[in-house]
């Protein structure tokens, strides 16, 4: 079954020059139905969290949501673990889901918005 292994503990680094902002502190782990497997996120592993723009109305329908689901889902973009972005992207909504099991509308635009949008952050190895 799909769940969270461990709390994600992030430390913030408000003078990032990259726009990365938070840094994963201690291992972040995930077991995941859609990859039946546990994925790790190493600690040290930077992340923007949810890529949701600053908008008033779209930020405060979207941001801050499903930051767990975000580490999770920037860690497989860009780590080159052997998963494509269409399963990254499943993982995202499958972790959403769990986060936030009474908002799947919301989960699911979110969901749609990284399909659509999340390709150039794609990094495949």
């Amino acid at each position: 079954m799909a769940k969270f292994l461990t709390n994600l503990v992030l430390t913030f680094s408000p003078n990032d020059t990259v726009g990365t902002k938070y840094y994963v502190s201690q291992p972040f782990l995930y077991q995941s139905d859609v990859l039946n497997r546990i994925v790790t996120v190493p600690s040290g592993f930077p992340t923007d969290l949810a890529s949701v723009p600053k908008i008033p109305f779209l930020y405060e329908k979207f941001g801050n949501k499903n930051n767990y689901a975000a580490v999770i889902h920037d860690y497989l973009y860009t780590s080159g673990r052997g998963v494509d972005r269409e399963h990254a992207d499943r993982v995202f909504l499958e972790a959403s889901n769990l986060l936030n099991p009474d908002n799947k509308a919301v989960n699911k635009l979110m969901y749609w918005a990284v399909r659509v949008f999340g390709a150039s952050h794609y990094q495949q190895k």
